[in-house]
């Protein structure tokens, strides 16, 4: 009986994983200060290469050197009272502590000192951004709330709308319209257009479990890369490369002969969530071209942040399994 007994405990567990490797990871964009850069869902914390800082999101405060050791406060000292966080570059670090890692941040990072191009919250029209309270249209977006209700209820200012339980369910009704978009059997000509709450921007992205492993980590759920290397785009729901070819988009799983030198590893990969990027290709061709030949950003591969030993590429995959088994 002792026997029979953990073999169906053993059992159950194992029919248990698929729940725990989808796991939800909380989102925090309204947590995220309003100069900070578009397309993360979650941050811990940015690295500002300009002065050589991080700062921790969900505590609101600066880490910066002061007399030889780090400190934690909530402004920054006056030797950095010009700083412009509008108009520097910060970089998405989901590490814990890395300023304990500063030399290799600073080392990995020099290049994007001085840089001004960055996608920033408050400018976005992206409406998932609107839940921040801090954005322009953040007032404009709780009316519309209101209004969709239609039940007299509403949601007050003292209602969070990012509350881990809302944003759970928020998230399970965006993979569920994700779940039923894959089983459509349509090929959606690339677009992956949805409908429904879950669809944040209209487009079906795929988290963390099942994003290449030659992707940029920091995304928690990504549609669309842009490779400006070759100027390429790859849609993650498709596993398919979108590429000009003669005189029109082709679709393929893999690409022709004549990208043969392309390394997926060593090559900048600019995350783009909007129905049919290459639409727009002149424009991303343009805006991204200062990524062409970057070869320093973090790949899921090689990340050692456990959330994302849940895709089943990861080289620490199995090892997370028998965890999760114990």
């Amino acid at each position: 009986m002792r026997y029979l007994l953990l073999a169906i405990v053993t059992v159950l567990c194992v029919s248990a994983l698929p729940a725990q490797v989808n796991f939800r990871l909380n989102f925090n964009v309204d947590k995220q200060p309003v100069w900070g850069p578009t397309g993360y869902d979650h941050v811990e914390y940015y690295y500002l290469p300009d002065i050589e800082t991080y700062y921790n999101v969900p505590q609101h405060m600066f880490i910066y050197r002061e007399r030889g050791r780090w400190v934690s406060r909530s402004r920054l000292p006056y030797r950095y009272r010009n700083f412009d966080f509008y108009n520097s570059y910060k970089v998405v670090v989901n590490d814990p502590r890395p300023y304990r890692n500063h030399r290799m941040y600073r080392d990995r990072y020099a290049t994007y000192r001085g840089r001004h191009d960055q996608d920033l919250i408050r400018d976005s029209r992206d409406s998932r951004y609107y839940v921040n309270k801090d954005h322009p249209e953040h007032d404009n977006w709780m009316r519309r709330q209101r209004q969709d209700n239609g039940d007299g209820r509403g949601r007050d200012e003292g209602s969070r709308y990012n509350d881990e339980r809302d944003a759970q369910d928020e998230q399970s009704n965006y993979d569920n319209s994700y779940d039923r978009g894959r089983n459509d059997g349509d090929r959606r000509d690339g677009s992956g257009s949805v409908s429904g709450t879950g669809a944040l921007n209209g487009s079906v992205g795929v988290d963390i479990a099942s994003q290449p492993i030659w992707g940029p980590t920091g995304y928690d759920r990504a549609v669309y890369y842009y490779i400006p290397d070759i100027n390429v785009y790859y849609s993650l729901a498709e596993h398919q490369y979108i590429y000009w070819e003669g005189s029109e988009w082709n679709h393929a799983a893999s690409l022709p002969s004549s990208y043969r030198g392309f390394d997926p590893y060593h090559s900048y990969k600019v995350v783009i969530n909007e129905d049919r990027p290459y639409l727009n290709n002149e424009s991303h061709r343009d805006k991204y071209r200062t990524f062409k030949g970057m070869r320093d950003q973090p790949v899921i591969r090689d990340s050692h942040d456990r959330k994302y030993f849940v895709n089943k590429d990861h080289p620490e995959h199995d090892n997370w399994l028998k965890d999760q088994r114990r």
